[in-house]
C-alpha cells in the first residue's frame, strides 16, 4: 500500500539444492528451538574476520524466546549469521544468546558440505574442549543470557604449520588459565613475566596443555623457539 516502504538488504543467495555452498552450523535446544549460521570456508580469505556488506549477513536481535548462534568479527563488534568467505585454520569467535537454561546441541546438519576438510572444530574455552563436529555433535547445558567469549569455530586441523613449514601454536587465556593447542610430545614450554623473570617450564606430552595463572598481568609464553604474548584475563 501507499503507507508502506520496503528496505532491501543485498545479500548472497544460496540454493537449498546446492548443499556444497551451504555449510551450516546449528545450535538446537531439547525443546525443538534452533538457529543456524552459514560458514563458507575459503582458504584464501583474510585470517581476521570482518563483516562485509553484500557478502555476509548481519544477525539481528530477536525476541527473548528465540535461541541464537552467530559468528563475531575479530573485534567482537558484529553479529554475523552468514560468513561468505570464512578463514580456515583460525579461530572464528562464536556467540550464543540463550533464552532459557537448557541442554543445547551444536551440530553440522550438512556434513557433506565440508567434504574438503577433515576437521571442523567447535572450541569450548570454558572447559578447554575441542570437538570435531564432522565426527560428533556437542551437547552442553547453557545458562540463560548472551555469551560472546566462550565458543569458537575452526575449520582445519592441529598441529598447524605456516607457509614455510614452521610450526604454529594457539596460545590464549580464559578464566585466569593459560591454554596452548597444536602441541606435539616433546615441545618445550617456558613462561616468563613481562620483565623477563622465568616462572615455569615443562615439556608437552599431549596436543593440548593448560596452566592456572596466579599473576594479574601479562605473560610471555615460549613454545620451543616461538614466543607469544598473552594477558591474564
Amino acid at each position: 500500500t501507499k503507507n508502506r516502504e520496503a528496505i532491501y538488504f543485498h545479500l548472497p543467495y544460496y540454493s537449498k539444492n546446492k548443499k556444497a555452498n551451504r555449510p551450516l552450523v546449528r545450535l538446537a535446544a531439547q525443546r525443538k528451538m534452533s538457529d543456524v549460521m552459514t560458514v563458507i570456508p575459503d582458504p584464501a580469505a583474510p585470517k581476521t574476520v570482518q563483516y562485509s556488506y553484500g557478502r555476509d549477513g548481519m544477525k539481528w536481535l530477536t525476541k527473548d524466546n528465540a535461541v541464537q548462534i552467530y559468528m563475531l568479527d575479530s573485534k567482537y563488534l558484529s553479529r554475523i549469521s552468514l560468513l561468505g568467505a570464512a578463514p580456515t585454520e583460525v579461530d572464528i569467535p562464536v556467540g550464543v544468546d540463550i533464552p532459557k537454561e537448557d541442554k543445547y546441541t551444536f551440530s553440522l546438519p550438512e556434513k557433506e558440505a565440508f567434504e574438503d576438510y577433515q576437521y571442523v572444530w567447535l572450541i569450548d574455552k570454558q572447559y578447554n574442549r575441542t570437538i570435531n563436529l564432522l565426527n560428533e555433535d556437542y551437547e552442553i547445558e547453557l545458562a540463560k543470557g548472551q555469551n560472546n567469549n566462550r565458543f569458537a569455530i575452526r575449520i582445519g586441523g592441529f598441529p598447524l604449520t605456516d607457509k614455510d613449514g614452521k610450526r604454529r601454536y594457539i596460545v590464549y587465556t580464559y578464566s585466569q588459565t593459560l591454554f596452548i593447542r597444536g602441541l606435539i610430545a616433546g615441545d618445550k614450554i617456558d613462561i616468563y613475566t613481562p620483565s623477563g623473570q622465568h616462572v615455569y617450564s615443562t615439556t608437552a606430552t599431549a596436543p593440548e596443555w593448560q596452566l592456572p595463572l596466579s599473576y594479574q598481568s601479562g605473560y610471555i609464553v615460549k613454545v620451543n623457539d616461538s614466543p607469544h604474548k598473552v594477558l591474564n584475563l
